[in-house]
């Protein structure tokens, strides 16, 4: 009789075990790559009923809550109700609705650890940042190699560039605003430390991440571009002082024939900016009318602008922080904004001669990483020896 565990071993091999504690825009486009070497699996609780989700078409909480497409992806009922319970108590204040998030990744991860225990089939075990310490450890006991997706900053840059820019503006009450505990920094290094390859979204995180980690970039998720090229500019973020929002008042002084948009956000930083005549709330999610994106964050982040203006070509005008996506020589960087600085560079993007945007890519990524891996399994399965076991007659 010939034993077939190597070939149970194989088709165990290229099985995928996805932990996605909330919609999320890495979460397709992932899932494609992963389906290149096998079968995947979604743990997402979050999930509404199907009959339930073209009843909500305009609610955007039941909108992005489709599990169409998701693969083995099963809604909880007890988790939507702690998602609405925590919301309700958050009131919309920013501060209580990101320590809740940090809350709600931590519960899923429970549960996901909990269902690759009871099914420990996985040779893959994927899982995002808050969401991954105890889905790891469970994936560690059967052998599975553990990929984290980086979907978060950094704390420790996060907190010290939050602390720096509070210093430097003492009247933008709004940075002091929120902290991750302690409890999360210790949860993202262990998660970092158990990890036996990290996907990171851009080439800062790829730089801080170092060589001591397999790395991957993750897929993004392509945006169609749509409206028209226009003269506006489009601020890559909400007024905040976090996004750089402090040198908007002395650029709208030096662009005397510019309007700027920003993004809708809990206040605006200084208080005044948003009753300027050409500071415009940018509600849309196309770029009409728009000429330049303008990305000024000193902190390491993936504004959504930035992903369209890559997509549709129109010029980025930014930091390098706030622009990972996007390969550096391809934008005109403004590592020190000053009034004078950021026009001239303003004035290039909107006059036609700024360079195209091209989109950054890693040496390795992530579709290139599963089929060389799953390549490399099957070839070890196929060689390994047949076991032959004696069947005793009665």
């Amino acid at each position: 009789m010939v034993d077939d565990a190597p070939h149970e071993a194989r088709a165990r091999e290229t099985r995928a075990f996805v932990v996605a504690p909330e919609p999320n825009d890495w979460l397709r486009p992932v899932l494609d790559a992963l389906r290149q070497a096998g079968p995947v699996e979604v743990f997402a609780p979050w999930v509404l009923p199907r009959p339930l989700v073209p009843l909500g078409r305009r609610v955007g909480f039941v909108r992005r809550r489709d599990g169409d497409r998701l693969p083995g992806a099963r809604g909880r009922g007890w988790f939507t109700a702690a998602e609405l319970l925590l919301r309700g108590v958050a009131r919309g204040k920013t501060a209580a609705a990101l320590s809740n998030r940090v809350r709600m990744r931590a519960l899923v991860d429970h549960a996901a650890a909990f269902r690759i225990a009871r099914d420990p089939t996985p040779s893959l075990v994927v899982a995002p940042s808050l969401a991954a310490r105890r889905s790891f450890a469970a994936g560690r006991r059967i052998g599975a190699t553990c990929l984290l997706v980086e979907d978060m900053p950094d704390f420790d840059s996060l907190v010290d560039g939050l602390d720096a820019l509070a210093t430097a503006l003492p009247q933008a009450t709004f940075l002091r605003n929120h902290r991750p505990g302690p409890r999360a920094h210790a949860r993202q290094r262990a998660e970092r430390w158990q990890a036996d390859v990290v996907g990171v979204r851009g080439r800062v995180a790829w730089q801080r991440i170092g060589g001591n980690k397999t790395r991957v970039q993750i897929p993004r998720t392509a945006f169609t571009a749509v409206g028209r090229r226009g003269r506006d500019v489009l601020f890559a973020g909400p007024p905040l002082a976090r996004c750089g929002s402090a040198h908007l008042p002395a650029l709208l002084n030096a662009l005397e024939d510019v309007t700027i948009r920003v993004l809708p956000g809990p206040c605006s930083e200084p208080p005044s900016l948003q009753n300027h005549p050409r500071i415009q709330v940018h509600r849309s999610a196309d770029l009409d009318g728009i000429g330049a994106v303008l990305s000024l964050s000193a902190l390491e982040s993936h504004p959504a602008p930035v992903a369209r203006a890559l997509d549709a070509g129109v010029p980025i005008v930014g930091t390098t922080a706030s622009t990972g996506v996007v390969t550096p020589t391809s934008i005109l960087r403004v590592e020190d904004p000053t009034p004078c600085v950021l026009a001239d560079a303003l004035r290039q993007a909107l006059s036609g001669h700024a360079p195209r945007p091209q989109p950054w890519q890693a040496p390795q990524r992530l579709a290139q990483y599963v089929v060389e891996s799953s390549c490399t399994l099957e070839t070890n399965s196929a060689s390994a020896p047949s076991v032959r076991t004696s069947v005793p007659t009665t």
